[in-house]
Parts: structure tokens; sequence; C-alpha cells
């Protein structure tokens, strides 16, 4: 659809950067991303304009980042602690929209093409004009909150809303220009963050309805017919686009880090080997430990001697009180709490593959497409410990869900309220009745958890031998969810934004 209608679909960008003219003529211009504060976008300017800056922007998949910009502005200032201001980067939304509307896939499509400056809108014509706001981290705050930042030592402090010009602002009220904030790898950030913004917004006089939320979630608030806020909320999957990405690329090289890399691949069909025992039941990742059910696995994992079953990692410390308060979250009558917290404290980080990495790098690698075969070859069930738990949301998927089946395993899902049930709706099969899948229709995250640990017992009882027979018996269905990954070829994470 988007393809189709291409030329209808605009991206609006306030701020430029034109290249030097040559023989009186500027070559090309870039849009910076939205929201940046003119401090930063006057300093950015000096920056390009150096003649040893011969590639600012790279336009890989047409994502439009510049390194030199990266590299000098995402840091704190020294002196005052504060952010230097680089918040809204050209993030993957405008690489899949380039992607969406170009209707030759093997060039490029050059910014000014489907990017437009304020002054380049035509209020007459028919078009599509969405404003974006590329929201990675913690933008959803910075939207709606007041920042301050620090740019060449001078501390500015303001709203987002503040910087907008007035041309623009009537665009939004008309609905001519429609607000999309952009958050599609992360989930959505705390409630009163998405409300603040909204507010800022009706104080303008600019209607909710125009201001479009696209991300990897949706707060489950927004299905409540009464609700006071009336902005739009869509979902995205970029995470099953990568996937799918990602299965052709394999054996890759990859790394968490720039310095340190490896091979990585999947296990493929004529792998399995139904004579050959593995060594362990389970594999279960867990990176950030400051979530409640990260906290809740590591406890199953001590109460029930899981450890020795099975590969696992439980990596970032977080606050030592914090244990004991994520912990009894789902695990309020636990009369050794405090036991368990302080053991879960005291063995972080416990690591499969990381102890290369400084304290730092654990908290900030990127693992999407780091993919160790020998981990999932020597392992059967696959825990899957998703970025969220709780009952604000509705499904999230990152990269953690589509890793099993990658590597042709069943899973245990530790995610959100009826996540298996956009899975089967996305094709995927997932275990029952092999698996009690009635967690997943559980709202109560307690209640949910509780159910999951029984699962988990259940295999905690079983001999490895009856785990490995029960394994060969549903290659059937591991194989076809490693084979719909690969041919979720035209997925498009912003197929919800073109039905509007």
């Amino acid at each position: 659809m988007a393809q189709e209608n291409g030329s209808r679909f605009k991206l609006v960008f306030t701020d430029w950067w034109y290249s030097r003219k040559y023989l009186g003529v500027t070559r090309f211009k870039f849009p910076f991303p939205n929201g940046l504060h003119p401090a930063f976008i006057a300093e950015a300017n000096k920056i390009l304009s150096d003649d040893k800056i011969t590639n600012p922007i790279l336009l890989e998949k047409s994502f439009m980042r510049s390194t030199t910009l990266s590299d000098t502005f995402q840091k704190k200032d020294p002196e005052t602690g504060l952010d230097n201001g680089n918040y809204f980067r050209h993030t993957n939304f405008i690489g899949y929209f380039a992607k969406a509307i170009n209707p030759n896939p093997y060039k490029d499509l050059p910014a000014n093409e489907y990017c437009v400056t304020v002054d380049e809108i035509d209020p007459d014509d028919d078009k599509i004009y969405y404003y974006p706001l590329e929201i990675e981290w913690d933008g959803v705050r910075l939207a709606g909150d007041t920042n301050t930042i620090c740019v060449q030592g001078e501390v500015h402090t303001y709203r987002l809303v503040d910087l907008w010009p007035k041309k623009l602002i009537e665009y939004f009220k008309s609905g001519k220009v429609k607000i999309v904030l952009s958050n599609i790898v992360d989930p959505c950030a705390p409630m009163m963050y998405i409300h603040q913004f909204e507010d800022n917004v009706k104080e303008l006089g600019i209607p909710q309805e125009h201001v479009i939320w696209i991300q990897g979630n949706i707060p489950n608030e927004y299905f409540y017919p009464n609700r006071k806020y009336k902005s739009i909320m869509l979902n995205s999957i970029i995470s099953l686009t990568q996937a799918n990405e990602n299965i052709k690329k394999y054996p890759r090289e990859t790394g968490y880090t720039a310095t340190h890399r490896i091979m990585s691949d999947i296990v493929r069909p004529e792998d399995l080997d139904s004579n050959k025992l593995r060594k362990k039941k389970f594999l279960c990742f867990n990176r950030s430990m400051g979530r409640p059910h990260r906290m809740a696995l590591a406890y199953l994992a001590l109460k029930h001697e899981l450890l020795d079953d099975g590969i696992w990692s439980f990596l970032n410390h977080t606050h030592k009180g914090h244990c004991l308060d994520e912990l009894l979250k789902l695990y309020p009558t636990e009369f050794k709490a405090t036991y368990y917290a302080d053991k879960i404290w005291n063995m972080l980080p416990y690591e499969i593959d990381t102890q290369h990495l400084s304290v730092d790098e654990k908290f900030s690698f990127q693992n999407i497409d780091v993919n160790i075969k020998e981990i999932y070859s020597s392992t059967y069930l696959h825990i899957v410990s998703e970025t969220l738990f709780w009952d604000e949301f509705d499904a999230f998927f990152s990269e953690k869900t589509w890793r099993p089946m990658l590597n042709l395993q069943p899973f245990l899902y530790v995610g959100n309220y009826k996540s298996l049930d956009r899975l089967q709706k996305l094709g995927f099969k997932t275990f029952h009745p092999y698996i009690d899948e009635s967690y997943d229709n559980e709202r109560d995250p307690i209640v949910r958890m509780h159910m999951i640990e029984k699962e988990l017992l259940k295999f905690k009882a079983k001999s490895l031998i009856d785990i490995h027979n029960w394994y060969y018996s549903i290659t059937d269905i591991l194989k076809h969810n490693q084979e719909l990954i690969r041919q979720y070829n035209n997925y498009d994470p912003l197929s919800e934004i073109w039905k509007l």
C-alpha cells in the first residue's frame, strides 16, 4: 500500500544540512532529526561544514545517521554531566519508511524525494505529511518533559514543543501534518510521559488525535472506551523484520563490541541428530536485572537448583536493595525473600560468554545478531525472558522472542499477557498441549509467574533422555517456526501507519 501511493507520503523536517555549493548549485541536502535544540543544530552545522568531513551522513538503508555527529554529541558533557543533546537521531523509522515507499528496492531513495521542509508543504495538495520524532532510548520521557542539555559549555533548558515554528503548529492544528513519535525498537515509556506530551500538545491547541505513537507495543489503557487521552497508538514488530534479515546472513561475523568478533550461525534442520544427547535442559538469557520477572527467574533458578540443569545468564547488577524489591513484586509471600535476594546479589554477574566485557559494556552491548550456535545445540528448552512482563502494555517482541525459533528450540515464554496468542496470529506455532500455555491468558503477573514456575518444574522433574525424546517428537513445529521467519520477507514494520 505504501509503495503504491509512495508519492503521497512525505516526512517533514524543520532543520536541514546543505552541502557546499558546486558551480553555484547546492548538490544535496539532508534533514536533521526533529526535536534538536537550535544550539545543537548550529554546532552540528559547523562540524559538518568542516572541509575534512567528506561523508557526513551515512546512507546505508537510508537511515541517514552521521557518525561524526554521534561521536561528538552522544555522550555527556564532562564538566556538567549533562547530555549534549543528540537525543532524536535518525532511527530505523526513517529507513523503513524509505524502503516501504521506494519503487526501486535496489537503489537508495534520495532524502529530498520523501522529506520536505516546512516551507515546501503545499496546504492544498492531497499528500499525507508526517512530522517524525524518532525517540530511541528514553526519548518518550524527553519528548514530554523539560530537557536540560549542554552544548559547548552552554546549558539550555527547554520543552520539545517550544521548538516548533508557528507555521508548523498551524499545520498540526489543521491535521495537514501529523506528529509521529516513533519508538519501534523498544517498549514505550511509562504512561506519565506519554500523557505529559499529550498535555503539552493540547496546550498549543493541537488536537490529540493528530498525534500518532508507533512503537513496539501499545498501552492497554488505549483500548479503554472512555480513555481521557485521544492520541493514536499503533504497533510495530521491527524485530521480526530484523530476524528475517538476519536469518539469511548466517553464518556471519558478529560481536558484542567492535573489537571482539565471533562467527555466528543458527541451528539448522540438517544439524539435528536424534542419536546425540544434549548436555543441558534449559537456556535462559537475562541481561538487565532491574526487572521483576528477571529477578524472579534468578530466584527460581536458585530455589529449585536449576542452574546446573541449564545455561543461564544474569548479568547486570542493580542496586542491592532493588533485588529484594523486585523479587517481592512477583513473590510477595516468600518468607525467605531477603535470603534469596542476597544470594542473587552475590552471584551477579552470572555469565555465559561476556566475561571479556567491561562493566559499562555489559550494560550497553548490542547482541541482536550475535548467535552462538553451540549454546543452542547443547540445550533443549528456551526460557524466553522478554523485556516486559507486567500488565501495563500489550505484547512486545524483541530479538529475544525469535532466538529460540531461529535455533529450533521450544520455549516457555516469560512475557506480557497474550504474547503467545499474538505469535499464533502471526502464524507461529507454540507448544500446547506439551506445555500448559494457559499462563498466556492470565492478566495478573503474579499468578502468571506462578503458572510458568509450575511448567518449569515439570521439566525439572523430567530426565534428560525424556526431554530429548520429547524434543525430537516436535521437530515439525520447530522447523515450521524457523521457516516462517525466513518467509517473512515482505513484512513491513510500518504497515499500521499506512492504514491511517
